[in-house]
């Protein structure tokens, strides 16, 4: 303000003194300074009784909303440095990755699948999460030709792997790991399956090949 005021002053035909303006802004301004906060606090009051104030998580979830939309567009907008440069914008994408991943998750519902042990007794297992990849008898990703698989993301933000038999050989079994590549080291997936589970994660999983 004693900027504006100074400017004002070198404008004028006849401009005061430099001291004569300071002096006159330092002892002006403590009261002027008392209708600026009263001005403020009303426009405060006004906005939020027209706009009630959000809660953290309100915002949160909304700028999630956006991000989730943007990569669903096709923007990758993890691969961006968040917070700049080095590790601590890496730690900073992980964590919002995870956090999306749990939130779709758990917006999906609940899973339910079908079981039965070697006696042929049936029974019903549920979790809540979504499917990754579809369970069907077309998606043969393991080293048996006839076993099929559906990977699924838990609420939780773990990896369900749930394996028939195409012929039903043997009974279906539902397998609980940390990530993809605990699954891939206990059932030796197809890497093409691991892309595709990963991809619905929102990341991007690179397939290594020998040519």
């Amino acid at each position: 303000m004693g900027k504006v005021v100074s400017a004002i002053n070198r404008a004028l035909p006849k401009p005061l003194s430099a001291d004569h303006i300071n002096k006159a802004t330092g002892t002006l301004w403590p009261e002027f300074e008392k209708y600026i906060q009263a001005i403020d606090q009303r426009l405060d009051e006004d906005l939020t009784d027209r706009h009630p104030r959000r809660t953290d998580r309100e915002l949160i979830e909304d700028i999630l909303n956006s991000i989730r939309s943007m990569a669903r567009a096709g923007d990758n907008i993890l691969a961006v440095p968040l917070l700049g440069r080095g590790a601590y914008s890496r730690r900073a994408r992980s964590a919002l990755r995870e956090h999306l991943n749990q939130l779709d998750a758990a917006a999906e519902g609940e899973i339910t699948i079908e079981m039965r042990d070697e006696n042929g007794r049936e029974w019903s297992e549920a979790f809540r999460g979504r499917w990754l990849i579809e369970p069907d008898d077309a998606n043969r990703f393991g080293s048996d030709a006839g076993a099929c698989y559906g990977i699924a993301q838990t609420a939780t933000g773990k990896i369900a792997v749930y394996v028939h038999h195409v012929n039903d050989r043997w009974p279906p079994a539902l397998r609980v790991y940390n990530d993809l590549d605990e699954a891939q080291d206990d059932l030796h997936l197809d890497d093409r399956a691991l892309a595709m589970a990963a991809s619905a994660m929102g990341q991007h999983r690179v397939i290594h090949r020998d040519i």
